[in-house]
């Protein structure tokens, strides 16, 4: 019951985020999309065992988060389980490769160590500029970009629909739970023998909740496409040079071994 009332809480607080006016409030949302795919096809591009390289990445990531003011402890608590996920699915990566390529005193180092922590670099700096685009753009911006960009309609469509009614999914769980709550007072959690019920009864409400909510949208004129617009006033020429600086520096990050510099420089 409170783990749902959590995600409920931290939903309302990520849309009440993408409300705020920050440095980045007036610059197009498709202009961030570009910057945050180019910043994704770059991270995805260093090698496996490109370990520094792919670290200098970041500087991009701390700047995004500071011009839109986002809450790095915040993002960590909402992203826990995620970064969790990644973790598990990196970790096979120790026992494929285990040739082992240097020595750090006598510990020998394996290239499954670095390819491990290469991989779940770029699966966490992934997910990372992923909440930067929707913390500070918004879903319904970010699809605005998209259909800009000419995308699939029903891609869009399915996009935000699924956005806009994951509340109300989360708010029958809660019902749901409480329901069974009430039935079972004392217990703690949904006991094993009740799962299947409880999942059959949520895709029976759910079926129900999907068509009064599709026949609530035919009203009111939806005929199987949203038409989306901005509502926000948008600076084209911070537009544009948010897009000259964010690009340029990502390609100077690529290329340039940021953090072996520091380090040849601090040794010296």
């Amino acid at each position: 019951m409170q783990s749902i009332q959590n995600v409920l809480r931290e939903i309302h607080q990520l849309d009440e985020q993408t409300q705020q006016h920050t440095a980045l409030s007036g610059i197009h949302p498709g202009m961030k999309v570009l910057v945050t795919v180019f910043f994704l096809v770059l991270t995805t591009s260093f090698d496996k065992y490109n370990l520094t390289g792919l670290l200098g990445m970041c500087i991009y990531l701390i700047v995004v988060y500071q011009l839109g003011e986002i809450s790095l402890g915040g993002m960590l608590l909402r992203l826990k389980e995620l970064f969790l996920l990644l973790f598990l699915l990196g970790a096979a990566n120790l026992f494929f490769d285990r040739t082992v390529i240097s020595h750090w005193g006598q510990i020998p180092i394996t290239g499954g160590m670095f390819s491990f922590l290469t991989l779940y670099g770029k699966g966490v700096f992934a997910v990372l500029a992923g909440y930067a685009l929707v913390s500070t753009t918004g879903m319904e911006n970010v699809c605005y970009a998209l259909q800009v960009f000419h995308l699939p309609r029903i891609l869009i469509t399915t996009i935000l629909l699924t956005y806009r009614y994951l509340i109300l999914f989360v708010k029958e769980v809660d019902r749901v739970s409480l329901a069974y709550a009430m039935r079972a007072p004392g217990q703690r959690g949904i006991h094993c023998k009740a799962w299947g019920s409880l999942v059959g009864s949520m895709l029976l409400r759910s079926m129900d909740r999907s068509e009064t909510v599709y026949q609530s949208m035919q009203l009111r004129g939806f005929q199987g496409q949203l038409r989306l617009q901005m509502r926000e006033p948008i600076s084209i020429g911070a537009t544009f040079a948010y897009g000259i600086v964010m690009t340029g520096m990502l390609v100077l990050l690529r290329f340039i071994p940021v953090f072996e510099l520091l380090g040849s420089v601090i040794s010296r």
